[in-house]
């Protein structure tokens, strides 16, 4: 019986999400982040103290696909996934001459295999300086920061950053 209850327990946890067009979004609720975890997002957050301003600390159950399509309830892993989002849900890409608005989100893409390295959420724009809402992976805080300022991008030369919005 006891091994039952185990194995219930370590089975992964899900919600009913989809896309507008009423397609299943693969989903996975994530875990709450180890004391490891915690520990390296705190010491990613310090190194861009000066730069990032932090909304909530190190917390589980979303990525960043769950926090910009998911309300902050689970986290989406799957590249179709991504892309039935895209597709179902009406994304188009900005232009470059195109001036991204709140709401519309940001995409770090790698050039070559189109899939999304991160997705971050557009907060404000005061004059020529865009705010992103971020979180970084299933462990980590949210943070707010300039569409450069990921910590990762210098680490990747393959990097595509572009806005993508459902407005029409």
């Amino acid at each position: 019986m006891f091994e039952i209850l185990k194995m219930a327990s370590a089975q992964k946890k899900s919600i009913a999400l989809d896309t507008r067009l009423g397609n299943p979004i693969e989903n996975e609720i994530a875990p709450t982040p180890s004391p490891m975890n915690k520990q390296k997002d705190l010491k990613m957050y310090h190194k861009y103290i000066l730069k990032w301003g932090q909304r909530i600390a190190s917390i589980g159950i979303y990525n960043c696909m769950g926090h910009v399509w998911a309300s902050r309830r689970t986290a989406i892993y799957s590249e179709k996934a991504q892309k039935n989002i895209l597709s179902d849900d009406g994304y188009t890409e900005l232009l470059l001459t195109d001036n991204p608005f709140p709401d519309d989100l940001v995409v770090y893409e790698d050039k070559d295999s189109d899939y999304f390295l991160h997705i971050g959420r557009v907060m404000f724009i005061m004059g020529d300086e865009v705010k992103i809402l971020s979180k970084w992976d299933d462990s980590s805080g949210e943070y707010l920061h300039s569409p450069e300022d990921v910590p990762w991008y210098n680490k990747f030369p393959n990097i595509r950053t572009y806005y993508i919005t459902e407005r029409k």
